[in-house]
């Protein structure tokens, strides 16, 4: 397994168990739990990205080739896509006269859900070899 492939794993097991616990806490009304939730979240990658790192050094250093470059970027694209479908959801929403912080993470949850789309497609991409 590529070091990139390891990252997106670790991307997605971090977005679901943290950011998924965010959500299903009902702690959407505090942005504080937000933050505290995002800043968890950076900790949590910066620890397993670096153990990674330590585990394989030589793959870790090496530069995305042709593969991982074409990886990113389509999975760039459905992340794309998802966010763009919530933040219209999130602007259809506010003309509806939904509460503003309601709002707010709708469009927090899209961009999560992106993030979570891309890495997913990037552990398919990589196992598919596309």
């Amino acid at each position: 397994m590529s070091f990139r492939e390891k990252s997106a794993w670790i991307a997605l097991f971090a977005s679901l168990v943290i950011y998924g616990s965010y959500f299903a806490s009902g702690g959407i009304a505090s942005f504080g739990a937000l933050i505290g939730a995002t800043v968890l979240f950076v900790l949590v990658m910066i620890v397993l990205t670096i153990a990674a790192a330590v585990m394989s050094p030589r793959d870790a250093s090496q530069p995305a080739d042709e593969r991982e470059k074409l990886i990113a970027l389509k999975s760039s694209q459905i992340c794309l896509v998802v966010i763009t479908l919530g933040a219209l959801g999130a602007i259809a929403a506010l003309f509806d006269g939904i509460d503003r912080a309601l709002v707010a993470n709708f469009l927090f949850f899209s961009l999560v859900a992106g993030e979570i789309a891309k890495d997913a497609a990037q552990i398919v991409y990589f196992r598919r070899g596309a």
